[in-house]
């Protein structure tokens, strides 16, 4: 059991160094130890961030991601600077990243709620530009500026003042975005098994808990899932359901005409894996809808 633990934790921290937004291990332990000492929280996620990451999870059986622009990543920025005028947009984070929209929120205020057009004042390379937006959504309290243009205009940071209406209230930049690497095409379903015996290979319940693991102060969704893990013999002969490589083949009749045990049979091991969407939040505080790939084991295979 000990040793089971032990390989579980081992493959988080190997998922934990592979996720581009997050800091090293040693970051995120300190601070969770350090939130936990003087009391720090979190911000609580836009209502719209924890809305999305529903409708992703409510998906049934599908494995990709149903959002706004087909994005695979979405990423909610917070204004800054409010006092000053000035609301500025860090968008560093964004530079390993396809941009397929951008969308700026702000609050409704007084006579400006049905307001057809939308001025605000950016800071681009050139100097201060006033931008006519036309809200495309109004969703609860907020009017929704598409600003993707806008954002190729610049670099790095966005800095925008109130023209008309005033911005200087909370606001949010939402951003869609795509992965380099695309998502490999995966079934809805496997095959169902035909194989008899009970000790064969075969995908058996692994439930994670990030709380257990101390990972609950930067992952907001889910609190936990069934990662699932192979388990079990490949028996010989290996049945085609269990897709062998030819190498699977051949140490499997080496492993029938062994005398001694030196010989070992093929490993159960994944075969298919699906991605898991998750809310979390970056190293700025900011929070993040993505799917990572190959997070949950749908077949088992010899190999």
């Amino acid at each position: 059991m000990l040793r089971m633990q032990k390989s579980i934790l081992t493959l988080f921290m190997f998922l934990l160094i592979e996720f581009s937004e997050l800091r090293s291990i040693n970051e995120y332990t300190e601070e969770s130890i350090q939130e936990k000492v003087d009391g720090r929280r979190r911000p609580d996620p836009p209502h719209f961030m924890v809305e999305l990451y529903e409708q992703a999870a409510n998906g049934g059986d599908d494995t990709t991601l149903s959002t706004p622009y087909n994005a695979s990543l979405i990423r909610s920025i917070q204004g800054k600077g409010y006092s000053t005028g000035k609301v500025s947009f860090d968008l560093s984070s964004l530079k390993d990243e396809v941009l397929l929209g951008a969308e700026l929120y702000i609050q409704n205020e007084g006579n400006h709620r049905n307001q057809d057009q939308i001025f605000i004042k950016a800071e681009t390379p050139t100097g201060w530009r006033k931008v006519n937006c036309t809200p495309i959504a109004s969703i609860g309290g907020w009017r929704v500026l598409d600003v993707k243009e806008l954002i190729n205009m610049i670099n790095g940071k966005l800095v925008i003042k109130g023209y008309k209406p005033n911005i200087r209230s909370q606001s949010y930049l939402v951003t869609y975005s795509a992965h380099q690497k695309k998502m490999k095409n995966v079934e809805k379903r496997p095959k169902r098994s035909i194989y008899s015996s009970s000790n064969g290979c075969k995908k058996i319940d692994m439930k994670v808990a990030f709380e257990k693991i101390g990972w609950d102060s930067w992952i907001i969704f889910p609190k936990e899932y069934n990662a699932y893990r192979c388990a079990g013999a490949c028996e010989f002969p290996i049945a085609e359901e269990f897709h062998p490589t030819n190498h699977a083949t051949i140490q499997s009749v080496l492993t029938q005409l062994s005398d001694t045990d030196k010989m070992p049979a093929p490993c159960c091991s994944p075969f298919k894996l699906l991605p898991l969407t998750v809310l979390f939040y970056d190293s700025n505080d900011n929070v993040v809808l993505k799917q990572y790939d190959d997070m949950i084991v749908e077949e088992c295979g010899c190999q």
